[in-house]
This record gives C-alpha cells, structure tokens and sequence, in this order.
C-alpha cells in the first residue's frame, strides 16, 4: 500500500496528506468549426455526441467511483478534477489552433499529428 511505502521510506503518517484525485476532461463536445474541411485541418477526427459521453457521463461514472473508493480509505482527501479544464480544452470553438498553440495550451503539436 501506499502509506507502507511511506513508512518504509521514514515518512510517518502524520507527515503528509494522502489524496485521491479523479481524472479531467481534455477535450469538449462544444468543437470550433464542426465540419467536414474543420476535423481534417485541425485534426481533431472526433464528434460532438462522443466527446458530450465521454466527458459527461464517463468522466462522471468515474469520478464519482473514485469518490466513493477513497472515502472508504480513513485519512484520505479526495479531489475532484472533472471540471479542471472548462474553458481551458483542446479544440474548444472559442479557442483557436493559433491561439492554443502560440499560448502553450497544446504540448508540442500533437493536436494537428493526430
């Protein structure tokens, strides 16, 4: 387990925090420019209804199982990062490629290697 890990390493409990955290949504289902000539030249080969599962539903089965994991852990904080990137997401239609890629909001250019 973790906190034997800790002790093995000198760490008493007391010493730090274990926290649980739940996994974020990288993309949006609102896509800037949802068409045909759009997916191909930003790269983005993905569908709104996908990305709306995906971030809405998955995202939130998953982060309320890891909620209800770690509360079952005495001593261990939870913390919800599903909506960590609102307004911050790859390929968000009031985002532009140029914007994203200028601003560091993309690492690299994996969003046109896609």
């Amino acid at each position: 387990s973790v906190r034997n890990t800790m002790r093995n390493a000198g760490y008493q409990d007391s010493s730090y925090q274990l926290v649980f955290q739940s996994y974020f949504t990288p993309l949006t289902p609102d896509l800037r420019p949802n068409d045909v000539i759009g997916k191909i030249a930003d790269g983005r080969p993905a569908f709104p209804e996908g990305l709306a599962w995906g971030g809405y539903c998955v995202v939130a089965v998953l982060s309320d199982g890891l909620r209800e994991a770690a509360s079952q852990v005495p001593g261990v904080l939870y913390l919800d990062r599903r909506r960590v990137s609102y307004g911050h997401e790859v390929c968000g239609e009031w985002r532009s490629a140029r914007y994203e890629y200028t601003n560091g909001d993309v690492i690299g250019r994996s969003e046109k290697t896609r």
